[in-house]
């Protein structure tokens, strides 16, 4: 890997955010014959940051496959992942839930529960072994402009990078997306998720649990010690500002509550950090020049776990259509080239997308009919086999 200081060069391609998403394009890249540069921020120490080592990943057994075809699963420490080979969905005060077992979909586990930190620097490590990566940080963008032939980029350092197909892997707030001009759409969802890491009195037995409150649903995600969780809890602002503000004792004693002592009493708890929730696409895409992958083109509501999921596809689909395109020695930054990129990935997204919004709010109601539709529904569906086996096989990315 190449450290850039002060030197201005021409690049194939320019990746702008080195999170799991634009680590995992650069990865697609190594060793193709292609210039690729990333600009990041801040500098790359995912392990040191507070909010990556508190926040999970919900990986499928599709995403887990692709990071094994990119060598980058290898370099994982077995004891940074966790696999889950069980899941548990139910409704609060309510008997119905759902239960799926890798057993029964003929696998070994239903996916893995994974730091963020973790496999960033798997990522990363992977990622270096790249000669021709030549990496800009910690620098911002401040300055996009496409020609007919290429993008000029200006960095908050001065320096200027030209290059054919920038890539907006920078999260929800891209900077690529809004220096281009790309409109998004977005619905704030009014609510918060309260992330923490908690101990309990009994163990999680590998298996991921969610019971959905009246405010939005927790999850319980098992990590690698049977008596530790990672926690996502949705609920209002005000509640949620209320809940991480609140002593660790008093904390532990509400989240036990909430959760129906489903594994026993919290006995402790990390600190505490929440996020605003929203669903939120841009309108496009690609331009001619640019693409944008994972959350600079797309959020979901954490209730399914699937935003790293999705962008670890993108990631994979734009890789392919870059890589076809040189073969064929067409160019890899035309809107022709970049389009297909767009439809097969939206159409994919929106699906995933429109589904996790209609299960919030399909839990977020309190009419009593549609509360006894809900009930009705998860028994039949955990009764019913071949549905219940259909379903975990799509969400596993199958």
């Amino acid at each position: 890997m190449t450290l850039a200081k002060e030197t201005s060069t021409d690049y194939d391609v320019v990746i702008v955010g080195a999170g799991v998403v634009g680590l995992t394009l650069a990865c697609h890249l190594r060793d193709q014959d292609l210039r690729v540069a990333i600009i990041n921020q801040d500098t790359f120490h995912p392990k040191k940051s507070v909010t990556s080592n508190l926040r999970v990943l919900a990986l499928t057994l599709a995403s887990q496959h692709i990071l094994e075809a990119l060598n980058v699963w290898q370099r994982l420490d077995p004891k940074e992942y966790t696999p889950f080979v069980c899941m548990q969905v139910w409704e609060s005060q309510h008997t119905a839930d759902l239960f799926f077992d890798s057993a029964d979909t003929g696998t070994s586990c239903l996916g893995y529960i994974i730091k963020n930190s973790d496999l960033e620097h798997g990522l990363y490590v992977q990622a270096k072994t790249d000669k021709e990566l030549t990496w800009f940080a910690p620098n911002s963008l401040i300055k996009l402009q496409i020609d007919k032939n290429q993008a000029l980029l200006t960095l908050d350092s001065g320096i200027e990078l030209s290059t054919a197909l920038v890539v907006g892997a920078d999260g929800a707030q891209s900077q690529v997306r809004q220096l281009s001009d790309m409109q998004i759409k977005s619905t704030d969802y009014a609510q918060y998720a309260l992330i923490a890491t908690v101990q309990t009195e009994l163990s999680h037995r590998q298996t991921a649990r969610q019971i959905f409150l009246p405010n939005g649903p927790l999850a319980f995600l098992p990590l690698k010690d049977a008596h530790h969780c990672s926690i996502v809890w949705s609920n209002t602002p005000e509640e949620v500002r209320r809940l991480v503000s609140m002593d660790d004792e008093t904390f532990c004693k509400e989240l036990t509550e909430a959760f129906e002592q489903r594994l026993g009493v919290v006995i402790s708890t990390s600190s505490r950090l929440s996020y605003p929730l929203k669903i939120q696409e841009a309108e496009h895409y690609i331009k001619s020049g640019i693409a944008l992958i994972g959350d600079a083109a797309h959020t979901l509501h954490p209730l399914a776990g699937q935003g790293a999921n999705l962008g670890i596809a993108d990631a994979q689909c734009l890789a392919k259509v870059i890589l076809e395109a040189k073969q064929k020695q067409r160019s890899i930054a035309a809107f022709h080239t970049l389009r297909r990129y767009e439809r097969e990935r939206r159409f994919y997204n929106r699906i995933m997308m429109g589904g996790v919004d209609g299960i919030k709010h399909l839990f977020a109601s309190n009419n009593p009919i549609i509360q006894r539709t809900r009930q009705f529904g998860l028994s039949l569906i955990n009764n019913v086999s071949g549905l219940k086996n259909a379903i975990a096989r799509y969400a596993m990315g199958g």
